[in-house]
């Protein structure tokens, strides 16, 4: 969702947000922006350098102060996108809302529709286990994909069923996935 909010904010300015030469620079024009983060919002930096170099950037802006900053970076945003803005580029990941809960808010309204956002399935990933053979991971996963594009399923077996009675004259058929290579793949007869 970080991504998300530094994207929002390059299509309502027209320039990258955080345009660093490198890492460093980067942190610290992130630092310039939002401001320090909290003690409990530096818990989340693992590497103990990282955390002591983020702790050390002299700052006069604290997080959560006004946004000032980002507001200079972005004056096209109005008040409602400046404050889609600060969720998604908040320091603790917990902190920023969801996918949902983004299109969600009030900045989206216009652009929201309960029909046209149907929830995702969950996607399946029992087939990541040991012992499976490249064949058998590429059925599955064919497999898998079906279940989401139902009509590649039926594509596929009409795609085999047509094969399959030209395979006679031609002297191939399809393989029958038994390569994975579904539907096109063809072996000889």
């Amino acid at each position: 969702m970080w991504s998300v909010g530094c994207i929002l904010a390059e299509c309502l300015s027209r320039r990258v947000l955080f345009p660093g030469k490198d890492q460093l620079d980067q942190l610290r024009l992130i630092i310039s922006v939002l401001g320090l983060p909290s003690a409990f919002e530096l818990r989340v930096i693992e590497n103990e350098a990282a955390r002591h170099f983020v702790s050390s950037q002299p700052m006069a802006v604290e997080v959560n102060a006004t946004p000032s900053a980002l507001a200079k970076r972005v004056p096209a945003a109005n008040a409602t996108a400046m404050d889609l803005l600060a969720s998604l580029l908040a320091f603790d990941a917990t902190r920023r809302p969801t996918a949902a809960q983004a299109l969600g808010h009030d900045y989206l309204q216009e652009l929201r529709g309960a029909n046209d956002e149907p929830d995702a399935l969950t996607f399946e990933q029992g087939f990541e286990m040991e012992g499976v053979s490249e064949v058998e991971l590429r059925q599955l996963i064919w497999r898998e994909m079906a279940r989401f594009h139902p009509v590649m399923w039926r594509k596929r077996r009409r795609s085999s069923e047509l094969s399959a009675a030209q395979s006679n004259s031609t002297a191939t058929r399809l393989c029958e996935g038994e390569c994975g290579m579904t539907p096109w793949c063809r072996v000889g007869a």
